[in-house]
């Protein structure tokens, strides 16, 4: 029985070809270019799909005198849409006008079309919040890799061939120019582009503290930010103060919604007195368009960007309300405990009478501030209190359920502890604050860096103990339990570069991968229009190089598991079979088509050799059968190809022959 294979797309002409092509390429594509016009402006997505037809016109010279008519033009249209100089506008360029080269006049893709696709999803992919869109856009990437590869192979439907060499250069050089782009390209802060930022970042600190605020929050694995400063910190130094609540409603603590309005006072920094212990140091924030601005100690500088400005109670708030604060930002503090300033502060309770009461009584037995706050953490540590993640509910009025706290349930954590101390502090007629923020944090020494997660969110008590001089408290750490839960915390989160056996080798090695993500992330992923301007300077070096490495692993990330892939295949005996017999065929100047069938080749060789005719015949019928015929049992099969290593050996000795006469 004879056996034909069906080849590839070379039954259809070249037009065909290329339209079919087009339309693949299209569809591939659609998802990213949906998605950036999405973000940017929906009538980009129509330019998109009217520049396809294009692609099919002949490559003639009236072709390149209609497109360099018409890119002018679209820059006009395009600069409508996203007004340059910012990154949008040059997103839609490089989206809109790759279209012209995205199929080839042989009715293949271009060699470096992936550029149009691969440079969009990238700037999508980087500045996205979504999740989901990230995720869409990766798998719409690998999808239109894929189409890309069958396409260029002119997608033969048997005894595919990959074309390795044009698909690694194709792949590679598209990355270099997409980053190389991404290089030159004049950008603007992220959140610029409208609809890729959410409009808040959700966070494990607000602006309210409730009874039950923190239970869910600590228990949150998720990062929070990370600060870079040049060598590590003291623990009790590590107090990243995020709001200062100073309105009491209940048992409830919140921030003063006027205060924003505020902001044009004298700050805070102009309140400071003289300081001793001055910090320098960066933050970058998890997710991107944060409400806040972590500070290690007490802020030094009125502002850190365009739109964080500090405020008289010594916390950095928006500008103004449609601002959005940067995601990565270089801060200046003061580590000075207690610290002199002037701030705003009340002295209102509401309810606790029991409370009150017994503060005010103690305070007129000692009779100064700094022997009451003494006196109240001493009563914290020697008294029958534990710290609890999961204590029991508090009931009664809202105006006693500190008192319950304080009195009967002795059971709660930071918040619980320091709204009860502050409380006690102002009953006492001493000037205090509830302060939220985030304590602690996992030293990575090979980054230089702490990471602070959402579980370190914390609350403490910041007191005036002589007019103008402010003390942080934090009454957790006396209580015993809570005291032991902070040190073992602590003693971990400092101590994992000397952590002995396999866990610290364990987490070593992932400090190491979060530093190069974080590295790569800080050099590629939060490129701006100043690093942007410093790196063309050739004032840093190290991100160039961070370049460099990222688009040798991502070309790496393409090219190895297409060498794994050809490997895998030569383990195939009926791979090594049929390379054998198309590398004899060479020998006589035959070469296959990738679209021309196993027994079509036979044919054409034994018309060219006619003294092979029966060997090469039967070699192509029994490897079509067992390709594409039936299954059959393992002895047949491997019978049958005993049979096909025998006609190699009989084609060898034919030519041997032939040779010698």
């Amino acid at each position: 029985m004879r056996w034909r294979e069906h080849s590839g797309l070379s039954f259809l002409p070249g037009t065909a070809r290329a339209r079919l092509t087009a339309l693949l390429l299209a569809f591939a594509a659609s998802p990213v270019a949906l998605i950036m016009a999405y973000f940017i402006d929906m009538r980009a997505f129509i330019l998109w799909l009217l520049m396809w037809p294009i692609t099919l016109l002949p490559r003639r010279w009236w072709r390149t005198v209609f497109l360099l008519a018409l890119i002018p033009l679209m820059l006009v249209v395009l600069a409508q849409l996203a007004p340059p100089p910012q990154a949008p506008y040059f997103m839609l360029v490089i989206l809109v006008l790759s279209v012209c080269e995205q199929v080839g006049e042989d009715g293949r893709p271009g060699a470096f079309n992936l550029i149009g696709v691969i440079f969009p999803a990238l700037c999508v992919m980087v500045l996205s919040t979504n999740v989901f869109v990230f995720l869409l856009l990766l798998v719409t990437v690998i999808f239109y890799a894929g189409v890309y590869t069958l396409r260029i192979n002119d997608m033969p439907l048997s005894g595919l061939r990959i074309r390795l060499l044009p698909i690694v250069v194709a792949l590679s050089g598209s990355l270099f120019f997409a980053i190389a782009a991404f290089i030159l390209m004049p950008r603007v802060n992220p959140t610029a582009i409208p609809g890729l930022v959410a409009p808040q970042a959700s966070s494990g600190v607000g602006d309210r503290l409730d009874m039950g605020r923190f239970s869910q929050v600590i228990l949150n694995g998720e990062d929070a930010f990370r600060a870079f400063v040049e060598r590590p910190i003291a623990q009790e130094d590590l107090y990243w103060r995020v709001h200062v609540l100073g309105l009491m409603e209940g048992a409830s603590w919140l921030r003063d919604p006027r205060r924003d309005s505020q902001i044009g006072a004298l700050p805070f920094d102009k309140r400071l007195g003289r300081v001793e212990q001055k910090l320098r140091y960066g933050v970058r924030h998890a997710r991107q368009a944060p409400d806040w601005h972590p500070i290690l100690g007490v802020a030094l500088e009125p502002r850190v960007d365009d739109n964080a400005r500090l405020n008289r109670f010594g916390e950095f708030v928006k500008q103004t309300r449609a601002s959005v604060l940067s995601q990565q930002v270089v801060m200046r503090s003061s580590l000075d405990n207690p610290y002199r300033a002037q701030v705003p502060y009340m002295l209102q309770i509401s309810g606790q009478p029991r409370l009150a009461a017994w503060a005010q009584e103690k305070y007129a037995a000692v009779g100064s501030r700094r022997a009451f706050i003494n006196l109240l953490l001493s009563h914290f540590a020697s008294g029958d209190y534990q710290y609890s993640l999961q204590p029991e509910t508090l009931t009664g009025a809202p105006a006693q359920r500190l008192d319950n706290f304080f009195f009967n349930t002795k059971n709660g954590y930071c918040s619980h502890y320091a709204m009860a101390m502050a409380t006690a502090l102002r009953a006492a007629n001493i000037p205090a604050n509830v302060i939220i923020g985030y304590q602690g944090g996992e030293w990575n020494g090979f980054g230089q860096y702490y990471r602070i997660r959402q579980s370190d969110a914390h609350a403490w008590v910041e007191a005036e103990i002589e007019p103008g001089q402010w003390l942080r408290l934090d009454p957790t750490q006396f209580v015993p339990s809570g005291a032991r839960n902070f040190q073992r915390r602590q003693l971990l989160a400092s101590n994992i570069e000397n952590l002995p056996g396999w866990r610290g080798a364990v987490a070593r090695g992932l400090q190491r991968v979060d530093a190069f993500v974080v590295r790569l992330n800080s050099d590629i992923v939060l490129y701006d229009e100043q690093a942007r301007r410093e790196l063309l300077s050739g004032t840093v070096l190290g991100r160039l190089l961070s370049f460099i490495g990222f688009w040798l692993f991502a070309s790496l990330a393409f090219i190895v598991p297409l060498m794994l892939w050809r490997w895998w295949l030569r383990r195939d005996a009926m791979v090594r079979l049929d390379r054998q017999f198309l590398a004899l065929a060479r020998k006589d100047g035959l070469e296959r088509a990738a679209y021309e069938g196993r027994m079509d080749f036979a044919r054409r060789w034994a018309e060219k050799k006619p003294f092979l005719e029966v060997p090469v015949r039967r070699f192509a019928d029994i490897f079509c059968r067992l390709s594409y015929g039936a299954p059959i049992a393992q002895e047949e099969r491997a019978a049958a190809q005993g049979e096909m290593k025998s006609r190699l050996q009989l084609i060898r000795q034919l030519r041997r022959n032939r040779a010698r006469t």
